[in-house]
């Protein structure tokens, strides 16, 4: 085995199992688990399920003690230890009062939860998506008060303030919810949620007393969360329908054995399906899966089961006359040509494109930010439309910063060809830095954080966030953002 980094030949230490992801040892030892425990469905027994480094045991009894007896055991015998401190129990039960569970590792006992993070999902005992929905709502509006600056500032568009509302926050809304079984007190609470989000955006409060239908009105837009969520949903089940011996497709469409509890029985995220196209509660999955045979077909059938929204970015729109005037408020601007006679500051004009040492920063003259488009600046702005952007914040004066930056943006040619880079800092005082850069990489566009176009100065948001920005770009398709001390891959 060679390192692609130091050139270096490393021993082969083990061998790889037949369905072991890249070189974790414990996975070979989870593989080779042979125990009546687990949960049987249909002809399969299912009792470990395995992401990355996190590794779920499951059972229907007590012989769960038994299965992690075993992966411990084989677990020491590869020198490696489970994390008592790490490691949690659940019981998922549709009881009020949850039984307890006593499992011990080595003779230490693993602390029962009733609810916890599993891969950025809350997980509850109760099997409910309930509080994960009401954690996602809490994280969104935390985000959207940290950036309240961008989303409430007079003077950014409104189309603009929209998309960054579906990028930034709806994002973090919406994380893990193809997985999500949508009760309707918990549908009322994400309508409320996108209400909330709008009346903020609007400063409008609720002592004034004004109706949804004025919100959205003023909003010029309509009720798109709960479709949006919908849509994927569906879009998510076709997906795993689609696979002929996929694992998720076995136990979605295998019944569990034993008795039903008593009662109206709980509500599955496949029954709204099944409402949506008129399918009989007892039929199974047979007419759901011929429509989704085909990839054209699920998405067609997400189209009419709730609006297409684009979450990241919009098509083709306008021009810079166009985005010029609807930023003045209807009245026509100069174009290009009398923005460049206005004179350009030296990280969008030609200057440090000279090879003479000497060549000094010229005078930085006011960009007029109402002229141009976009959200960096004139040179990525004439590099037109279908960019494929990686951006990085840059501030503060440490030099690891500046080295990863340079490695960065050198790595960028070779790993995401055609791409370009577009660095938002505050380029005043840093002469002697970016204009090498500058001059080395034609393929870097420096932001202006204090004066962008259409967004004007953003130095009173979070710098973090400064690399979010290109999302909102009418020329840019693909965005990725890194840190300038992390390695672009």
């Amino acid at each position: 085995m060679e390192s692609w980094e130091t050139g270096l030949t490393f021993r082969k230490v083990f061998d790889k199992g037949a369905s072991c992801p890249q070189t974790c040892s414990t996975c070979t030892a989870l593989s080779k688990i042979k125990t009546s425990a687990g949960l049987q469905l249909g002809d399969r027994n299912y009792n470990n399920l395995r992401y990355a480094d996190d590794s779920a045991l499951m059972a229907d009894s007590e012989k769960l003690q038994g299965l992690l007896s075993i992966v411990a055991e084989e677990s020491a015998k590869l020198g490696l230890w489970i994390n008592c401190e790490k490691t949690f129990s659940m019981v998922c039960t549709k009881k009020s009062q949850t039984p307890v569970c006593r499992l011990t590792v080595n003779g230490t006992e693993i602390k029962q939860k009733d609810s916890f993070t599993y891969l950025g999902s809350l997980i509850s005992s109760d099997v409910r998506s309930d509080k994960d929905i009401k954690c996602r709502i809490a994280l969104a509006k935390k985000t959207f008060m940290d950036t309240r600056s961008l989303f409430c500032a007079r003077k950014i568009r409104l189309d603009l303030k929209k998309r960054f509302l579906k990028c930034c926050i709806w994002s973090v809304l919406m994380y893990s919810s193809e997985s999500w079984t949508i009760i309707k007190a918990m549908e009322g609470r994400l309508e409320a949620a996108e209400m909330w989000f709008y009346r903020r955006r609007l400063r409008t409060s609720w002592k004034q007393k004004v109706t949804k239908e004025e919100v959205l009105k003023k909003m010029k837009t309509k009720r798109l969360l709960i479709d949006t969520i919908k849509k994927r949903q569906w879009i998510f089940i076709g997906h795993l329908l689609r696979e002929d011996q996929g694992m998720e497709r076995h136990i979605i469409e295998t019944e569990l054995g034993g008795k039903r509890a008593k009662g109206r029985q709980r509500m599955k995220m496949l029954d709204w399906m099944k409402n949506r196209l008129s399918v009989q509660k007892e039929q199974d999955l047979g007419e759901i899966r011929t429509l989704l045979r085909s990839r054209r077909s699920s998405l067609l059938l997400a189209l009419c089961l709730g609006s297409l929204v684009a979450l990241l970015l919009p098509g083709p729109s306008s021009n810079v006359a166009e985005v010029a005037r609807e930023a003045d408020g209807g009245v026509a601007v100069p174009g290009l040509a009398d923005v460049e006679r206005a004179g350009l500051p030296w990280w969008d004009g030609g200057e440090c494109r000279c090879k003479d040492t000497r060549c000094q920063p010229p005078p930085t003259p006011t960009l007029p930010r109402k002229k141009l488009g976009g959200t960096c600046g004139l040179r990525a702005w004439r590099a037109g439309r279908g960019q494929k952007v990686i951006s990085f914040a840059l501030y503060g004066n440490n030099s690891i910063y500046f080295e990863g930056l340079r490695r960065n943006i050198n790595r960028t040619r070779l790993v995401y060809p055609g791409w370009s880079v577009w660095l938002y800092t505050d380029p005043r005082g840093q002469h002697d830095f970016l204009c090498p850069l500058l001059r080395d990489y034609p393929y870097l566009y420096v932001c202006d954080v204090t004066n962008l176009p259409t967004l004007g100065n953003r130095t009173d948001m979070r710098r973090m966030l400064w690399r979010a920005l290109p999302i909102g770009d009418p020329n840019v398709d693909v965005v990725l953002s890194r840190d300038t001390d992390a390695k672009v891959m």
